[in-house]
């Protein structure tokens, strides 16, 4: 499970994934990715604060991500750094 910070936290998706699957059965990740308008460009957006991240995943993982997605900046940033780590480790996404 991919949390993505500031608003992430807020779906709830924890609590039912462990229900159905058990606590031991999956984990969450962590990265924070705060936006913020571009100086020179009111209709561009780019990250801010990206300094913590947790992840880890088994070899072969599922991804479930809940945010909500105004400009898709955080969504972006979230999800590249997630297949960084995945390409780094050699895992897979399914």
């Amino acid at each position: 499970m991919l949390h993505i910070l500031r608003g992430g936290l807020n779906f709830g998706l924890r609590d039912p994934w462990a229900d159905a699957k058990g606590w031991n059965r999956h984990a969450s990740a962590f990265v924070s990715a705060q936006r913020a308008r571009q100086a020179d460009n009111e209709e561009a957006w780019h990250i801010t604060e990206r300094d913590y991240a947790k992840v880890y995943l088994q070899n072969q993982a599922a991804i479930i991500f809940g945010d909500v997605v105004a400009t898709g900046t955080s969504l972006d940033f979230a999800l590249g750094s997630l297949l960084t780590y995945v390409e780094a480790q050699g895992r897979i996404i399914e």
